[in-house]
């Protein structure tokens, strides 16, 4: 059985910011992510967006905007490999492809985390939502991920 002590869903802006401060305090974990690092920026977005704040802006812990325009506003495409860049910049322990379906409250505190790909065994103390849907970053007590939903 595979052991952690957090796992972070979503490997988005919110998800890696909270990978790095994991990290910078020795806790173990894993981020799950349903597609690839920076998904929504790569499938969600329009080509012609841009950020509507200035480059000088964009930072993310231990991370800033390294380019030559800071007065300029970065492309849908430029967000997705600064995050990315991120994402290997510090290592974070992503799982691509993991499609998280459902997390619940089980007995004694423990939540389940439900996906549709991840192998059986994983579990983990802390479960931290970084979905950027849900605007919000939420723990919860133990988790422990079933068989995967078919």
């Amino acid at each position: 059985m595979i052991q952690t002590t957090a796992a972070v869903i979503g490997a988005g802006h919110a998800g890696l910011a909270m990978s790095r401060r994991l990290t910078e305090r020795c806790i173990d974990h894993v981020v799950l992510e349903r597609g690839e690092v920076a998904n929504s920026w790569r499938t969600q977005r329009w080509p012609s967006l841009r950020l509507l704040t200035p480059n000088w802006q964009t930072r993310l812990p231990g991370h800033d905007y390294a380019g030559d325009d800071p007065d300029g506003f970065m492309t849908a495409d430029e967000v997705v490999d600064f995050v990315a860049d991120y994402a290997k910049v510090i290592a974070a322990p992503v799982q691509t492809g993991t499609t998280v379906t459902s997390v619940r409250l089980g007995s004694r505190l423990i939540s389940d985390v439900l996906t549709t790909t991840i192998p059986p065994g994983l579990s983990a103390s802390s479960n931290l939502s970084s979905e950027g849907r849900l605007s919000t970053m939420s723990a919860c007590g133990r988790l422990e991920i079933g068989d995967p939903i078919g």
